[in-house]
């Protein structure tokens, strides 16, 4: 049996070495192959921790809404509680209170309302910080949100004021110039202001 022109090789060793060819192939993409992996693992926890930071600092405006403060002690413990590895400084967060007579939304509304608007960023230490040879996303991402809670005044409430006029009060005191119970009518005359300007807004 003669054998056809331009097949000199045999079979057997020509895909013996094309076998050498594909394992020296497959090691060239090794890396480019663990990067993917790499990339698409770490970029899957960054979208998954960019939702969860949403959550955390909805959670942290309502806990500041409620207390009436700004701290951002308060707001640092909540999303730190959800992202105990991450390194949450108090400079990354932001907590900005809006009165009514500063906001045009609470002077259009029935009922007006304290405004806080609370943003944060995290830096999130990575699964897989990649090399010189792999890529990577670093040692670290920072991930960042905002959320925003309203605390509403509540209704009209009647407001009385019990004042001690016994003997003592007619002596003076070191947190002010006049005896004790005319430094108490001022007191009350500014209280009594205060609460005529608030019921103009209503």
């Amino acid at each position: 049996m003669r054998s056809q022109p331009g097949f000199a090789h045999s079979a057997p060793g020509y895909y013996r070495q094309q076998q050498g060819h594909a394992a020296i192939l497959f090691a060239l993409f090794i890396p480019i192959l663990f990067g993917i992996f790499t990339l698409g693992t770490d970029g899957a926890r960054a979208v998954q921790d960019k939702a969860r930071l949403a959550e955390a600092v909805e959670v942290a405006s309502l806990a500041v809404a409620g207390a009436g403060s700004d701290d951002k002690t308060l707001a640092k413990a909540y999303i730190q509680d959800y992202f105990p590895y991450a390194e949450v400084n108090d400079s990354d967060i932001t907590i900005r209170k809006i009165n009514c007579e500063n906001n045009a939304s609470c002077q259009d509304s029935e009922q007006r309302f304290f405004e806080y608007q609370v943003s944060a960023k995290i830096n999130q230490p990575t699964w897989f910080p990649g090399n010189e040879t792999i890529v990577g996303f670093g040692e670290n991402y920072d991930v960042a949100s905002g959320a925003v809670s309203r605390k509403y005044h509540a209704e009209t409430v009647d407001v009385v004021l019990v004042a001690d006029f016994s003997s003592s009060m007619f002596e003076g005191w070191e947190g002010g110039d006049k005896k004790k119970f005319l430094d108490l009518k001022d007191i009350i005359i500014e209280v009594i202001n205060e609460i005529e300007n608030f019921n103009k807004y209503n």
